[in-house]
């Protein structure tokens, strides 16, 4: 008697478990997903617009002085931390 309780309750145990765990893993998994597309985009679209800043700051010989670099440079931080990314 006592087996066969123990089994019906490890069954029960298994039939509610299993479904959370895998619901639980597939949202993870679609929200990684999700994210990691998204942060991708956000950052394409910075590196087109730094990359515009850089051909905008470029001499005539096609070249960056100091300060025009400095510039730049502030310019990569300020979205560095928006992005969070190095």
């Amino acid at each position: 008697m006592k087996s066969i309780r123990w089994k019906i309750i490890v069954l029960c145990a298994g039939v509610i478990l299993v479904p959370i765990l895998c619901l639980n893993w597939y949202a993870s998994a679609t929200f990684g997903r999700f994210t990691s597309r998204e942060l991708e985009a956000r950052m394409t679209d910075n590196a087109f617009l730094v990359g515009e800043q850089y051909k905008g700051l470029l001499d005539a010989n096609g070249g960056l002085d100091e300060a025009r670099r400095a510039q730049l440079a502030e310019a990569v931080r300020a979205y560095d931390e928006r992005l969070r990314t190095r």
